[in-house]
């Protein structure tokens, strides 16, 4: 996935999810954990990341990525 299309991601989950947005990527990266699906894994690891960026969002002590 280019990067133009993980922010334009991350960007459409705030615009949908608010600040809920990064909840749902977190739940997207451990339902591709659990899929044992790598690759839909570090995408979605790359859109949590830049809605973290985008939002200047807390990490979360307990949130898959740290």
């Amino acid at each position: 996935m280019e990067d133009i299309d993980i922010w334009r991601s991350a960007n459409q989950l705030i615009t949908s999810y608010g600040d809920k947005a990064a909840e749902v990527a977190a739940g997207k990266v451990i339902e591709m954990q659990r899929a044992k699906d790598g690759e839909g894994m570090a995408v979605w690891v790359s859109v949590m990341l830049a809605i973290r960026e985008l939002t200047k969002d807390e990490v979360d002590p307990g949130s898959p990525i740290n």
